[in-house]
């Protein structure tokens, strides 16, 4: 299935665990049948067949979930799969991303926060459909606030959103709230969640244009020459450099090393100015 979580983990759910404190009771067990992928499926839903959610989740793991619990060793799975009765029964948004083995919901249960997980994600540029850093109120640890993230093979939004019950929460970062939910947030901000920042305009980001942002520096790829003709045999190839600058936009490092690319090789390049610096 993947390097730390199995099927079986994957398609558990506490509410159908008898000796779990979130059982749902025999009665309701038995109206929401199994949570087993494929069950759902009708001729007229070929997304809703075994093989395919299976292949979703087992992307889903490799894509996001894996570099996660690498970066952050206590971070587990609370939900994956859902079947359709499922969801419902748990309250779940209609068309839910995890009925179809695409979402995952994560949590730290010691060490780290949810809003480390996402803002991490965001810096680490890693591929996902929809982020949601889920209700931050709630504090840290096994109950606590988690980390929604989806992943959708050659479809992916690079969607991010909020989800809160927190009006305050939702004005201070000033878009529109729509229900529990606002979208297109840049960052995960802990500050907005204490008190004594009732009041604190909410931050502008140093690196607005950065291709990465880490520790308070930001990484910009600069693009020296592009090459339209396919040069050295590399479709969209480039001469680029990078340049690291910090929170006063000052520089700091430029890397000496151009070097013809694709857009999927500058992560390389990004790396070495990390290790310089």
């Amino acid at each position: 299935m993947a390097t730390f979580f199995s099927l079986k983990q994957c398609i558990y759910s506490s509410t159908l665990d008898k000796n779990s404190i979130f059982y749902c009771g025999d009665e309701e067990a038995k109206l929401i049948g199994g949570n087993v992928p494929g069950d759902d499926y009708t001729p007229d839903r070929p997304d809703l067949e075994q093989e395919v959610i299976i292949t979703n989740i087992n992307n889903l793991m490799n894509k996001c979930v894996n570099p996660i619990k690498t970066q952050y060793p206590d971070v587990v799975i609370t939900s994956v799969y859902r079947s359709k009765t499922l969801n419902k029964y748990i309250g779940g948004v209609d068309e839910s991303q995890h009925m179809y083995g695409y979402a995952s919901d994560l949590v730290s249960i010691n060490n780290f926060k949810s809003y480390e997980i996402f803002n991490w994600v965001i810096d680490q540029n890693i591929d996902f459909d929809q982020m949601i850093w889920e209700f931050p109120e709630k504090g840290n640890g096994i109950n606590g606030s988690w980390v929604h993230i989806s992943y959708k093979s050659n479809n992916n939004r690079r969607k991010t959103s909020l989800a809160s019950k927190s009006s305050t929460l939702h004005k201070k970062y000033g878009g529109v709230q729509i229900g529990e939910y606002q979208h297109d947030i840049k960052r995960a901000y802990p500050e907005y969640i204490m008190e004594e920042s009732e009041n604190v305009e909410p931050p502008v980001s140093k690196h607005p244009n950065a291709d990465q942002v880490e520790k308070g520096n930001g990484f910009y790829v600069i693009i020296e020459k592009q090459y339209e003709n396919d040069t050295y045999n590399v479709s969209d190839s480039r001469l680029i450099s990078v340049e690291v600058k910090d929170e006063d936009m000052n520089v700091i490092y430029k890397s000496e090393t151009y070097t013809y690319v694709n857009e999927g090789q500058q992560q390389t390049l990004i790396d070495y100015a990390k290790k310089q610096i």
